[in-house]
C-alpha cells in the first residue's frame, strides 16, 4: 500500500493499531499494514473520512462492533489521534476529551468512544497485574527479574529471592519465599507488597508498593528492615 508522510520535514512516526482492517483503496487507509505518518492530516489528503473495519482481536475489545464504520475526523480526529500515542488513554481522559468536543459542538462517534473505553480498561487490568510490579521492584532493588515455575519472582544479587505480592503478603507467600530462601541457601529474603500481614523474621525485609493512578504503574513507596509487621 502507498505510505504517506510528511514533506514538511518533520519527524516521522511508525504505529500499527492492532484492531481494525481497512482496504487500502480510494479514501480508506489500511491500519492492518504498516503506516507511516508524522501526523493523521497526512492520511487523509484526499478524504475526510476514515472506513474502519473490525476483525477478531482475541480478548481484546478496540474493534467496533458494528460491521462497519464512518470516521469523520472532522468529529474524531482527537480520538485517532489518540490510537497512535505510545500509552493508551486513561477513561477519565477519555471523558474529559468527549465532553471537549461536545461543548465544542462536535459529534464524536460513541462506538468509537465506547470501545476506547473498554480498551482503557483492559490496558488497566494489565497494568495492575502482579507482572507489572516488577519492573518497579527490579529498578529499586537492582534485582534480575526470574518469575518462572519453581523461581522466585525476582532475585538480588544471584542469591537473595524476592517474592512479590500486588495486595497482601500473608503467611502463606512468607512460606514461598522461605522456601526460595532454602533453595538458593540464602540468609536473607525481601517480602514486597501493598500490606503485611504476618510478622516478619529478622531476615526477611519489607518493601511497600501502591498502584498509582497518576503514572499508572507500580510504585515503591516505603523499605522496612527485617521483622516488620
Amino acid at each position: 500500500m502507498a505510505k504517506y508522510e510528511e514533506r514538511a520535514g518533520g519527524s516521522m512516526k511508525t504505529k500499527k493499531p492492532q484492531c481494525w482492517n481497512t482496504e487500502a483503496s480510494g479514501n480508506e487507509i489500511n491500519f492492518g499494514e504498516e503506516i507511516v505518518m508524522s501526523d493523521i492530516s497526512t492520511a487523509v489528503a484526499k478524504s475526510n473520512v476514515i472506513q474502519l473495519e473490525p476483525r477478531d482481536c482475541g480478548d481484546s475489545v478496540a474493534a467496533v462492533d458494528s460491521e462497519r464504520v464512518n470516521l469523520d475526523l472532522d468529529n474524531n480526529r482527537e480520538f485517532i489521534e489518540l490510537l497512535f500515542a505510545e500509552d493508551a488513554p486513561s477513561i477519565d481522559s477519555l471523558i474529559a476529551l468527549r465532553n471537549k468536543l461536545w461543548d465544542a459542538g462536535l459529534s464524536p462517534s460513541m462506538d468509537l468512544f465506547t470501545n476506547m473505553v473498554e480498551w482503557s480498561v483492559l490496558v488497566g487490568i494489565k497494568l495492575r497485574d502482579e507482572h507489572s510490579a516488577y519492573g518497579p521492584v527490579s529498578d529499586f532493588l537492582g534485582a534480575e527479574i526470574l518469575g518462572g515455575p519453581s523461581q522466585p519472582d525476582l532475585l538480588v544479587d544471584g542469591v537473595i529471592p524476592v517474592e512479590v505480592k500486588v495486595g497482601a503478603f500473608n503467611a502463606s507467600a512468607l512460606r514461598q519465599l522461605q522456601r526460595y530462601m532454602a533453595k538458593y541457601k540464602s540468609d536473607t529474603g525481601v517480602a514486597v507488597g501493598r500490606e503485611l500481614l504476618v510478622q516478619l523474621p529478622s531476615n526477611v525485609r519489607f518493601i511497600k508498593i501502591c498502584f498509582s493512578d497518576e503514572s499508572r504503574r507500580y510504585e515503591v513507596v516505603a523499605s522496612e528492615e527485617g521483622g516488620a509487621k
